[in-house]
């Protein structure tokens, strides 16, 4: 996005004088015990890319806010093997992911009018621009390829 290409290619498939709201997710597996077992959580931020980056790296502006804790299961004690887990694992994921980002599907195919920041009511159209991980296994993880 950051080069411009990506946001004129995307431009140009959309009716003349709309707004591009490029929505960009974070997640970082995250340790929630300290001294008491391994449970781990997996906290998603959501963030537009339309803001400064100061203000988006920047906590206190809170240009990046918690949209959601994504559920996590090790699949244990059910029988499973260690494959079937593992897709268990993966499936829950992207389930999710599809069941917390459902409401913006439709407005990013036919555009939702929103009031921005400077008072003007505008047709935009929120998409999902990014979606970052700090590790190569989340990211093969929200890609669906293996980490060898």
């Amino acid at each position: 996005m950051w080069t411009g290409n990506w946001w004129w290619r995307t431009q140009t498939q959309l009716p003349s004088g709309v707004t591009i709201i490029p929505i960009i997710l974070s997640s970082n597996k995250t340790l929630l015990t300290q001294h008491s077992g391994d449970w781990y959580g997996y906290p998603l931020y959501i963030s537009i890319e339309n803001l400064p980056k100061a203000v988006r790296k920047c906590p206190s502006q809170q240009g990046t806010i918690l949209l959601a804790y994504l559920p996590t299961d090790k699949f244990e004690g059910m029988g499973l093997s260690k494959e079937a887990a593992k897709l268990a694992h993966h499936g829950l994921y992207h389930q999710s992911l599809s069941h917390i980002l459902k409401d913006i599907v439709l407005p990013g195919r036919e555009g939702i009018t929103m009031t921005t920041a400077d008072g003007v009511v505008r047709l935009c159209f929120p998409i999902l621009g990014a979606c970052m991980c700090n590790y190569p296994p989340e990211q093969c993880l929200l890609t669906c390829t293996q980490y060898l």
